[in-house]
């Protein structure tokens, strides 16, 4: 009589095989989708991508590139709120809007082509058979209340400078 073996990763008590994804069910790495991170900085700035990547480079262990991260994350910040205060301080605000827009484009492309590809082609060469994908239920809430709250205090700041004027 021929024995067929059976593999023990495969076999289900009732002897049907169990399908195989190549994806661990149980990963020992979970990451926020770092691609996903740069497309919904189109919508929240690089500021969101690259507060994103920060943490998962921590969570990769990765020192310097989480602290190249938060470099891009401040340096995006600056730019925005530096927006809010020379709007609110100058008269003609189109000249400032203007300038901070052709920045952010700027910044954006330099953070994606500096940063926020690395960490892409990091994920996708360290962890092909993937990982364990962190939510973005919490995430994209809070991204969309900071948002609420950089156009309230521009609002706050346009209108102190409307009483000073």
């Amino acid at each position: 009589m021929i024995q067929v073996p059976v593999h023990q990763d495969t076999a289900r008590p009732h002897g049907k095989p169990q399908r195989r994804t190549g994806v661990d069910k149980t990963p020992s790495t979970y990451l926020w989708n770092p691609t996903l991170a740069a497309v919904f900085s189109l919508v929240f700035t690089p500021v969101f991508g690259s507060l994103m990547q920060m943490l998962n480079w921590r969570i990769l262990k990765k020192d310097n590139a989480a602290r190249y991260s938060l470099w891009w994350c401040l340096a995006g910040c600056t730019i925005l709120l530096g927006n809010q205060v020379a709007s609110a301080l100058l008269q003609d605000d189109r000249v400032v809007d203007t300038f901070t827009v052709s920045l952010l484009v700027f910044y954006g492309c330099g953070w994606f082509l500096l940063s926020g590809r690395a960490q892409i082609h990091y994920v996708r060469e360290h962890f092909s058979k993937g990982y364990g994908r962190k939510s973005w239920k919490a995430v994209l809430p809070a991204a969309l209340a900071a948002y609420v709250l950089y156009v309230l205090l521009g609002f706050a700041l346009t209108y102190l400078a409307d009483m000073f004027h």
